[in-house]
């Protein structure tokens, strides 16, 4: 026990001494200034039955500007889907919505997922999915939406984003060829832990979490260099995010993690 507080100590020191990324600030919600009467009507009709959904789609990056034929009918399925929504239902879009830090996180990345998924076909029941079930249907890594690293950096806005993106994107190796360059890693989907590492590191505090570099093998018996990403979650406890190995281990507690070897 002595150990593990000694532990702590040294990680809240360690976050107060990380390289500065600045947080980023929510879309001002586009409902606000749609000049479309049609768009207007849609975004009226569904604030009746859900206000703070319908502030949060404004903030989407498809809603802010230039709305176009396919925004207009995903909205208007979505709004049906809610029309005649569950209770359940409701409930699991409200679970989704709180998915990252609502007052820094530019938008609400399952509700973009959300009408991504509403792009393609129109008949999903899209709000009974879970993050993972929506995430696999409306992320095509083959497509354009991914090619920009702030876009993509951005999108990552909360710990189970960024562990799903890792562990169906990026290909662990153990020789780096730029080594500690997040960007290297989003080009080429190779990388070592470090990589891996700060990847991590940039998205979780572009999304306002507090993160830092973990190396396990300084307070454990590791054998070998490795390294992981310790940040802090919404309710306070500290977390591991550890995709940078071949067995990728994704997000575990620290107190749990504290015990997995390499």
């Amino acid at each position: 026990m002595r150990r593990f507080l000694l532990l702590v100590s040294i990680l809240v020191l360690v976050f107060g001494c990380t390289a500065p990324i600045l947080p980023t600030r929510p879309n001002i919600s586009s409902i606000c200034w749609i000049q479309s009467a049609e768009v207007r009507e849609l975004f009226s009709q569904l604030s009746i039955i859900d206000s703070t959904v319908a502030i949060e789609i404004g903030k989407l990056p498809e809603f802010q500007d230039n709305i176009g034929e396919p925004q207009v009918q995903a909205l208007g399925q979505f709004l049906n889907l809610m029309a005649n929504a569950s209770y359940g239902e409701k409930e699991n879009l409200s679970w989704l919505l709180r998915d990252g830090l609502p007052g820094v996180r530019k938008y609400s990345t399952p509700l973009q997922a959300i009408f991504w998924v509403l792009g393609k076909k129109a008949d999903e029941n899209v709000l009974a999915y879970s993050l993972k079930q929506l995430l696999d249907k409306a992320w095509d890594f083959s497509d354009s939406r991914w090619e920009d690293f702030e876009t993509v950096t951005d999108r990552l806005n909360s710990p189970r984003s960024i562990s799903y993106y890792q562990r169906k994107r990026f290909v662990f190796t153990p020789e780096p060829e730029h080594p500690g360059d997040p960007r290297w890693l989003f080009k080429t989907n190779k990388g070592t832990c470090v990589e891996f590492t700060r990847f991590s590191l940039v998205c979780l505090r572009k999304g306002g979490y507090k993160a830092a570099a973990y190396s396990p093998q300084t307070f454990n018996e590791f054998s070998g260099f490795h390294q992981a990403t310790l940040f802090k979650g919404k309710n306070g406890q500290l977390y591991v995010m550890d995709n940078g190995r071949p067995d990728k281990k994704g997000i575990m507690k620290l107190a749990k993690y504290y015990y997995v070897t390499y």
